[in-house]
């Protein structure tokens, strides 16, 4: 019996094999880095998750590469990785979202992102602490975009033509990224889109103008809040609003009742202003923000950034100033206001010296409370003057 000779290609195409096999399987036993461990490393284990990978500028979210364009539709090699990551490089490294690494990532930003993140439970995947807040990984479905402020809060999603800074990457403000406790790569799954998510998405939505034409009754709510954020959004009045609604409404099948269209309008036309008020008041305080829950808050800067931290469970302006003069003398008063969470607190009216100790405080009882600090009360000062000032020219 003859036996058969291997042709010069076989045994090539062996070895081919051989070495690809061998490559898969050192990327599969690489773990996932430890504290310090270099960006290199850390490039390597991405890598071995399929994830395609950019550097960015050092503390910054800025790619360090002329153009990453190329790399939603390949993986960088790994001369590239080296030439990135090595040399004991500070760069910042960045994942590629979208369908190149099977991701799309939804970043939390702030804390009332992240309480309605908690309340429809959608921690429960892959999980990286970031700056302010956290950055939340799922499985790619379908050619989801970027979106900004999904839902009017600050709710980012990256997708498509999208990149998220990963661990151990440092913020612009100092604080590094790092995976959560028990939410790392080697630690649970990706977790599905969750449809809470993914119906935001804009290319899953009717074009306004077809909405425009009436919609059928089960529809009729859902579609009057989207039409009236549009209206808002394009600086229409509240009257203007309502009137387009009515218009909207005579061409449903069966139209809603008149009570109910006002009630909707209302509830968006506020909901958008309270909003935007919100920013402009976050931007103008700098330091200072007003959480969800109506709590009076400020960035505090550590060794790790700038972490949130609460001062007070009210908010408090000072609504007239007053000055009186007998023809003798002037004194000068405060009418403060002030609320927690929704409810307003009775009007206090002072002499303007006595704002200063916050003694004032007193006459709303047990209901406004300072959380505990040396230097709370003047931070808590410092805010209500800058709020009246703001609400004042608003």
């Amino acid at each position: 019996m003859t036996k058969k000779k291997k042709s010069p290609l076989s045994r090539q195409t062996q070895g081919a094999q051989n070495k690809e096999t061998t490559s898969k399987s050192i990327l599969s036993k690489i773990k996932c880095p430890v504290k310090n461990t270099p960006v290199n490393l850390w490039a390597e284990f991405y890598n071995s998750k399929g994830f395609s990978l950019i550097p960015l500028k050092s503390k910054n979210k800025t790619p360090a590469i002329s153009s990453w364009k190329e790399f939603q539709e390949r993986k960088a090699t790994d001369k590239e990785l080296n030439k990135w990551f090595g040399n004991s490089t500070t760069s910042n490294i960045a994942i590629v979202t979208g369908k190149i690494s099977g991701i799309i990532v939804v970043d939390f930003d702030s804390e009332e992102a992240i309480r309605f993140a908690r309340d429809n439970n959608l921690l429960q995947t892959l999980l990286v602490k970031t700056g302010k807040g956290y950055h939340a990984y799922y499985k790619c479905k379908n050619s989801i975009k970027n979106q900004v402020n999904v839902g009017g809060i600050q709710i980012d999603i990256r997708g498509e033509g999208g990149y998220v800074v990963a661990p151990p990457s440092t913020h612009p403000l100092g604080k590094k990224y790092k995976w959560a406790k028990g939410k790392g790569l080697d630690d649970v799954p990706l977790a599905e889109l969750p449809d809470i998510i993914s119906e935001e998405n804009p290319e899953d939505k009717t074009p306004l103008k077809e909405l425009y034409k009436g919609v059928s009754e089960g529809e009729r709510n859902d579609t009057l809040a989207r039409l009236v954020g549009s209206w808002v959004n394009d600086g229409l009045s509240f009257e203007e609003c309502l009137e387009n609604a009515y218009l909207w409404n005579s061409k449903n099948a069966p139209p809603l009742p008149n009570k109910e269209v006002e009630r909707t309008v209302k509830s968006i036309y506020e909901k958008h202003h309270e909003s935007k008020k919100r920013k402009e008041l976050n931007s103008e305080c700098g330091q200072y923000f007003i959480d969800s829950s109506g709590y009076l808050c400020r960035y505090k800067q550590t060794k790790d950034g700038y972490l949130p931290v609460r001062l007070a469970n009210f908010q408090a302006q000072i609504k007239e100033e007053i000055i009186e003069d007998n023809g003798i003398e002037q004194t000068y008063r405060f009418l403060v206001e002030g609320k927690i969470k929704d409810r307003q607190l009775p009007e206090v009216d002072m002499l303007a010296k006595e704002f200063t100790s916050l003694n004032w405080l007193f006459k709303w009882g047990t209901q406004a409370v300072l959380e505990p600090g040396t230097t709370i009360k003047d931070f808590v000062r410092h805010f209500i003057r800058l709020f009246s000032h703001f609400l004042r020219y608003w």
